[in-house]
């Protein structure tokens, strides 16, 4: 029983994908460097050897086992299995692997790799980062929780071992950044995070976590070489500021833009605005458990309130994706089309809240504060079907609290981002989520464990649409839509894909002058 990938000669790009967020960091107000250097593809022009990145996304440390969805920790470090967007799984480090049993893989690791300080990838650095990961509860380990053991064969082999069947192996061992062992031991983590050294295209150089962060190419790479020598990386406060910045020439790139830019950044004949799908789901959740929404007959009459056209134009500029009643979008493993979007349609809405008694029911919409203008607009419109809304905004301390543990509220925004999953099991398993979940069924809990246990893919296919189905008829879910990632370039950027919505990967990058 095996799952054999060999070594690509170069690293392939492939569609890129990711969550948003926000950052608090400040930004530099530094001006961009550009320099002579070798001829580019597009007609012979010079291309720099220095790019400035403005993002809103900043970090709040340096260590890559501690680390999630970053930019820094795609560039400069590199995992196993090499997962970017809705592609297969890749050959990363590790340039193999092979399924032995339902529960056993044993990886290949590649040889002639190099960590930026020169040292050597062993099999021993592997195990490591993945035991310290579990050992001390980072923040990726709780998306290894099925791993029993991870152990080195021999000089070249990496085994795992998973607690039962897990078809979501691959996904987990892709988000996991391996470090040197002996450095890492001797730094400790906050002392590597200091110095972080990697395996990836780009090495860190001076950084500041107020400001930003400089990458350097890193000549002893494995791969193919980036394209650029040296990404200046800096961070921004708001959408706005970094706008700004990209108007007045301080950057070359802005990533994670606002919704505004796309009226003013993108209809300016100097830039060049992409408003993609970035891994952005707007999850919105009805609490079935207690309350107005125990009543299946009440969700429906939610969703049928839903005029979804209307939220993406007011709210997007047009640029939103539709969910299409399932919790899959079409870009993710496990999207059916078999599956369709319930109807708008008010006077249905009104009917069923008639059936169900619930005219007038009093319902709280919460979630984070950022997303208040989504809660009000949804509100609005489950007003005018006979629904008495309010709406709670949250700080994120206290949002983070409440999908961890449960909430009150009759809806509540979880949202969800798909990087290093890119597959229905990122929505599905919030459904049930936490202490209190706002869904208690058997039923449920059958179908979606299936979907996480069945290792052939087609089969498992299947079983997410069944589930899929469930979901929809049960309308577990407030169907709304997906937030665009939005970034911008100057006109003499090429090869930036903002598709991968938090982190955005810098090897392709080319500026001419």
């Amino acid at each position: 029983m095996t799952a054999i990938i060999p070594a690509p000669l170069r690293r392939r790009r492939t569609r890129r994908i990711a969550t948003a967020g926000v950052s608090l960091a400040l930004s530099a107000a530094l001006l961009s460097a550009c320099a002579p250097g070798t001829d580019s593809a597009s007609g012979g022009a010079a291309a720099a050897d220095t790019i400035v990145v403005g993002s809103t996304i900043s970090i709040r440390a340096l260590n890559p086992l501690d680390m999630q969805y970053q930019t820094a920790q795609y560039n400069a470090f590199e995992s196993l299995v090499r997962i970017i967007g809705g592609s297969d799984p890749e050959p990363g480090l590790a340039t193999e692997w092979n399924r032995v049993d339902d529960t056993t893989w044993d990886f290949t690791i590649r040889e002639g790799v190099t960590f930026h300080d020169g040292t050597p990838l062993t099999v021993d650095d592997v195990v490591f980062s993945f035991t310290e990961i579990l050992e001390e509860s980072f923040v990726t380990a709780s998306v290894l929780t099925g791993i029993d053991a991870v152990t080195a064969l021999d000089d070249a082999t990496v085994r795992i071992t998973t607690k039962g069947p897990d078809a979501l192996l691959l996904n987990a061992v892709g988000q996991v950044s391996i470090v040197p062992k002996a450095l890492y031991e001797q730094l400790g983590p906050d002392g590597f995070a200091a110095a972080p050294v990697g395996t990836g295209p780009y090495r860190i150089g001076e950084f500041d976590l107020n400001t930003g962060v400089m990458f350097h190419a890193y000549e002893g790479y494995w791969g193919e070489a980036p394209k650029t020598p040296n990404i200046d990386l800096r961070y921004f406060s708001d959408p706005t500021s970094l706008a700004s910045a990209l108007e007045s020439g301080q950057v070359d790139v802005a990533h994670q833009l606002g919704i505004q830019a796309i009226k003013t950044v993108g209809t300016n004949p100097n830039f060049v605005l992409t408003n993609e799908f970035g891994g952005s789901q707007n999850m919105m959740q009805f609490n079935s458990v207690s309350g107005p929404f125990a009543d299946e007959r009440v969700r429906e009459a939610a969703n049928a309130a839903i005029n979804i056209d209307e939220l993406i134009e007011a709210l997007t500029y047009g640029a939103g994706q539709k969910e299409d009643g399932q919790l899959p979008l079409e870009v993710i493993n496990g999207y059916t089309d078999t599956i369709a979007r319930p109807a708008y349609d008010p006077e249905k809405a009104k009917r069923l809240l008639a059936e169900a008694g619930a005219e007038g029911a009093q319902i709280k919409l919460a979630g984070l504060s950022m997303y208040k203008s989504l809660l009000e607009a949804v509100g609005a419109q489950l007003a005018e079907v006979g629904f008495a809304p309010t709406v709670e905004t949250l700080e994120i301390a206290v949002w983070s609290q409440q999908l961890r543990e449960g909430s009150s509220a009759d809806i509540f925004y979880k949202g969800l981002g798909y990087v290093g999953m890119y597959d229905a099991d990122r929505p599905f398993s919030q459904l049930a989520r936490g202490s209190a979940p706002m869904v208690a069924d058997p039923a449920w809990d059958a179908l979606y464990q299936a979907t996480r246990t069945e290792l052939d893919e087609d089969e498992r296919r299947k079983k997410i649409a069944e589930a899929s189905e469930y979901v929809h008829d049960k309308d577990f879910v407030l169907w709304t839509y997906s937030s665009p990632s939005i970034g911008a370039t100057t006109t003499s950027i090429s090869g930036m894909d903002f598709t991968s919505g938090l982190m955005v990967l810098f090897d392709d990058a080319v500026k001419t002058s």
